[in-house]
C-alpha cells in the first residue's frame, strides 16, 4: 500500500472484515498446521486478533492469496499500484516489460505466473 496506515489493522476498510465469503487456506506459524477459514473470519482476526485455547495470539498466514483468482483480476487498483513501484518497469513489469523475458514467451505456450502474490 502507499500508505504504511493501510498495512495496519486500523487501516483496513470496513468492507475488508465483512466481504470474501469464500474460503483460505491458512497456516499456523506456531503449529505448522493448515487450516481452512473464511476470508472475512481471517481479516476480522488480522483486525482484531485472534488466541488459541490456551489464550496465547495467533499468528496466521495466508500464502498465495487469491488462490482462485489472478492478483490482477480479484485487486486491480492494488495491481496498479504494485506496477506503479516496480524499480526498473523495463525488465520486472509481469505484463509489459520489453526485456523481461517471461513477457515474450509465445502465446501457445503455458504461461508463467508472474505474479504479483500476496503473503499477509
Amino acid at each position: 500500500p502507499l500508505s504504511p496506515s493501510a498495512a495496519l489493522p486500523a487501516g483496513l476498510p470496513p468492507a475488508a472484515l465483512s466481504c470474501c465469503p469464500a474460503g483460505c487456506q491458512v497456516l499456523d506459524c506456531r503449529t505448522w498446521k493448515a487450516e481452512d477459514m473464511s476470508e472475512a473470519a481471517f481479516f476480522h482476526g488480522y483486525a482484531n486478533g485472534v488466541v488459541d485455547d490456551e489464550g496465547r495470539p495467533r499468528m496466521l498466514k495466508v500464502k498465495d492469496w487469491p488462490p482462485e483468482q489472478e492478483f490482477r483480476e480479484r485487486m486491480v487498483r492494488h495491481n496498479q499500484d504494485f506496477h506503479e513501484l516496480l524499480p526498473l518497469p523495463l525488465y520486472t513489469h509481469t505484463t509489459a516489460g520489453p526485456l523481461n523475458l517471461a513477457t515474450m514467451m509465445p502465446s501457445w505456450t503455458n504461461p508463467t505466473d508472474l505474479g504479483p502474490k500476496t503473503y499477509v
